[in-house]
């Protein structure tokens, strides 16, 4: 998705489209004053808080674990009813050890130092600014784009804890639709109650006549694969490095004519350049450990393919379990001995895994690992079942009648009864010799019927922004007051199915969704 998007090019066309719609109270929260001087120009907002100077306070708080610390961490888990452990694990930086298969990240002087005891205080302290602020402001909707860090996450946090609606804009993950998520695990009950209304209503007939549709996933996808394969190339990664040199020097210019401090989670130059090293040696390095899918013709395979770590879909949907080392272990332990498992790796990944992970992969005796390269889409369709965390491949396998298995909680595609939340792993293996048994010509024509009524489903919760959205044009040309105003039309609709709060709200604009 093209950062064209985010920022004021969207965010203040849109507030002026809803403004002519109802009445509205604005007020935004920035991490940084570029972004708070930009709606400052818009003229729309009664406050502005611009928070850079406390969000990069992380430096000031003291290390190390005390009784004090440890009580102030239960007061807040006790009040916010958040586990202090998923807010972490929300931030690249001091949030990375996180994520074993995200250990080669680059760092930066924050992920240096980071430590729990810092990490609590910071979190606690502030929470209690962006409380005091909905109290003082008595906001009632938070919009916003996306979470990445911590200061979104905790701006959800602090929402749900003082009765606020959520509503995230962001992309269906299928074609140019973008619709309104109503949390930052991207849960959406309008969509489940539409889905589930037009399965009732669905007369049996009619799975016979389905066929399955493929899905047009994120359109920036095959260009971001073009770009990761370019940087495989010794050319690729040397124009690679280069544009990080002139970036860096770009920016330090920049800091010094203006005198302004360098940011602390700027990753560190040294530590980018050997990540684009290491993308491009580990490229070959699976590619060398790979297979052809030629290996499996005719041979039964469940499909998993491997999340970017830290990304999204395992810092934040899914923080309750997002270790893939573990679902490769268990899936593999728990195959029948006719089925084999199939591992692909994410383009965009490499590079950030630990050299010995690939290793141990290719000593499995049942899995497979498909090149770095290879038509993720077509494997999926040709599984016996996909798995996954939270991924677009499951929602792409889900809807075109393949089963699927996901190991996170928070997958808004599970409403169709052929996708399986793995909720004990003692039943992995009951799970999966279900999935192994011929399917039914019932089943399988009905498992097509749910996918196709799904995407009906959150199209019709969702609106289409064609080109003007993902296009990598001039950030500052405003998007045009068309998909503005429809943007607006689709927000008052999702707030009319019921959040027990009336609909001419106090809102709270957070100013960034990079």
């Amino acid at each position: 998705m093209s950062e064209a998007l985010f920022g004021p090019r969207f965010w203040t066309p849109f507030f002026r489209a809803l403004g002519r719609r109802v009445p509205v109270r604005l007020h935004c929260v920035a991490p940084h004053r570029a972004l708070a001087n930009d709606y400052a120009r818009a003229g729309l907002f009664e406050t502005i808080t611009c928070l850079e100077d406390e969000l990069a306070r992380y430096m000031a708080f003291d290390k190390g674990l005390d009784p004090e610390v440890m009580a102030m961490a239960r007061a807040f888990e006790a009040r916010y009813g958040e586990r202090l452990a998923d807010i972490i694990q929300a931030d690249r930086h001091f949030g990375r050890g996180s994520f074993f298969l995200g250990h080669h990240h680059p760092r930066s002087v924050w992920s240096d130092a980071a430590d729990l005891g810092r990490s609590i205080r910071y979190i606690v302290h502030v929470a209690g600014i962006l409380d005091a602020l909905f109290r003082e402001h008595a906001i009632d909707t938070l919009v916003m784009v996306g979470v990445a860090s911590t200061f979104p996450k905790l701006l959800c946090v602090v929402a749900r804890r003082n009765g606020a609606r959520i509503r995230m804009f962001n992309s269906a993950r299928t074609g140019a639709l973008f619709t309104w998520y109503h949390d930052e695990y991207y849960d959406h009950p309008p969509v489940r109650r539409r889905f589930d209304a037009m399965r009732r209503a669905l007369e049996p007939s009619a799975w016979e006549a389905a066929t399955p549709d493929q899905v047009e996933v994120d359109k920036t996808a095959s260009e971001i694969k073009g770009a990761m394969l370019e940087g495989t190339r010794l050319t690729g990664m040397a124009r690679r490095v280069g544009q990080q040199i002139y970036l860096r020097a770009r920016s330090e210019l920049a800091d010094f004519v203006k005198r302004r401090p360098r940011h602390p989670n700027r990753y560190h130059l040294s530590s980018n350049i050997a990540y684009l090293w290491r993308f491009r040696s580990h490229f070959r390095l699976w590619q060398k450990l790979a297979q052809d899918m030629e290996t499996v013709a005719g041979i039964k395979y469940v499909y998993f393919p491997l999340h970017v770590e830290p990304e999204l879909a395992s810092m934040v949907l899914s923080p309750e379990f997002n270790n893939q080392v573990a679902i490769i272990d268990l899936v593999s332990k728990s195959l029948p001995g006719d089925m084999v498992l199939v591992v692909k790796e994410h383009m965009v990944a490499l590079g950030r895994r630990p050299r010995a992970f690939y290793e141990w992969l290719s000593d499995m005796q049942n899995v497979v690992m498909a090149r770095a390269d290879a038509d993720g889409p077509a494997i999926a369709r040709g599984a016996s079942a996909v798995v996954t965390l939270t991924g677009t491949a499951g929602l792409e396998a889900a809807t075109e009648g393949v089963p699927v298995l996901t190991f996170g909680r928070h997958n808004l595609y599970d409403v169709m009864r052929h996708v399986h939340v793995v909720d004990r792993m003692s039943e992995l293996r009951a799970l999966l010799d279900r999935i192994a048994a011929p399917r039914p010509q019932e089943e399988q024509a009905r498992a097509i019927a749910e996918g196709r009524l799904f995407i009906e489903a959150l199209a019709a919760e969702s609106m289409d922004t064609g080109d003007e959205v993902f296009e990598n044009g001039d950030p500052a040309r405003p998007v045009s007051d068309e998909i503005a105003g429809r943007a607006a039309d689709l927000f008052l609709r999702s707030l009319s199915h019921g959040d027990g709060v009336e609909a001419q709200p106090g809102m709270a604009a957070e100013g960034t969704a990079s």
